[in-house]
């Protein structure tokens, strides 16, 4: 059987090729994941995992600080090279040295092809391509995101199809970065961080209804919310409006406090309702519960845990009737 070496981080784009190349071209799969210094302990296992779980024939988590830090990160420092005079030209180095160690590996196992998961957007690609090509000059380069053209909702689809699980992630135990405020993204529709953001908006763009909930910190929604907002940038063109986020979805804002004061939940939905719009989804019900803290503090408050279930049931008719004025 022919093999193929992938690099591999795990999202949605990566997992759709490690199976789509076995499953639909007959490649053996060998994935290979390097580090570059953003990664875990922990997230490097749970990657491994995840590739054990497609079936691959091999998996490689490959260090590769040193590399880029000798070959790339040390030259950048010295040269204080900056793109736009605004951030260190760091991304472009990352994606070189990961597909070193990629070639090195397609050597290794003597494969006849390598593959990537970047789209045709964005110069990834352009990255991957040359440096391999130089690299493993007689080695075929794939990239089925780029070739095949869908979205992550029918890449999400075809998974699901093959009983591929497409994991949800609370915030709270992912890697999340701050946005840097680059502005890069303006142009190519996609963040140069590359961290659990990307799981979190596979889940988004493939979901029917999205519920943000947050408890009140300060009067405001918390310090991860926060963040992950931000990190949206990428989906809301602030000039036209325009959002590459399928439409018709519906949105629930829920806000919870341990005080009494309503205005200060008001202000959380306020959020939430402001960041849906920005996106494209229709903010169908609210929910704000004051005065808990702990789940003790649920007790006595039948109402309100009757309004939370009655609020389920109504959710998936908004879906229907959002879907209806959807062309």
């Amino acid at each position: 059987m022919k093999k193929v070496v992938l690099a591999f981080s795990g999202g949605l784009d990566t997992t759709f090729c490690a199976v789509y190349l076995r499953e639909e071209l007959g490649y053996e799969v060998v994935t290979v994941t390097v580090d570059t210094g953003g990664f875990s302990k922990e997230e490097l296992e749970r990657i491994e995992e995840r590739a054990r779980g497609l079936n691959v024939a091999k998996h490689y988590s490959i260090d590769g600080r040193r590399l880029v830090y000798d070959r790339f990160i040390s030259y950048i420092i010295k040269g204080n090279s900056l793109r736009g005079n605004i951030y260190p030209l760091s991304v472009g180095a990352e994606r070189v040295a990961q597909a070193v160690e990629v070639g090195k590996i397609a050597k290794k196992e003597g494969a006849e092809a390598v593959a990537h998961g970047s789209t045709g957007a964005g110069n990834d690609q352009v990255r991957f391509d040359v440096a391999l090509g130089v690299l493993v000059p007689n080695v075929e380069i794939l990239a089925p995101i780029r070739s095949l053209g869908w979205s992550r909702k029918r890449e999400a689809q075809w998974l699901q199809e093959r009983g591929v699980e497409v994991k949800r992630y609370g915030l709270g135990a992912l890697r999340i970065n701050y946005c840097k405020g680059c502005h890069v993204c303006e142009g190519t529709g996609r963040c140069v961080q590359r961290d659990d953001m990307d799981l979190v908006l596979c889940d988004l763009f493939e979901a029917d209804i999205v519920l943000v909930a947050s408890p009140s910190y300060w009067g405001d929604v918390t310090g991860q919310l926060k963040v992950f907002i931000d990190r949206c940038t990428p989906l809301c063109d602030a000039k036209t409006g325009e959002t590459p986020v399928p439409p018709g979805k519906v949105g629930v804002a829920v806000a919870v406090r341990a005080g009494q004061s309503v205005v200060e939940n008001q202000h959380i939905i306020d959020t939430i309702e402001h960041f849906f719009g920005h996106l494209g989804i229709k903010l169908v019900e609210t929910y704000t519960l004051e005065g808990v803290e702990q789940p003790a503090d649920l007790k006595g408050k039948t109402i309100k845990i009757q309004e939370a279930y009655e609020l389920g049931l109504r959710v998936p008719e908004h879906i229907q009737r959002v879907g209806d004025h959807v062309e």
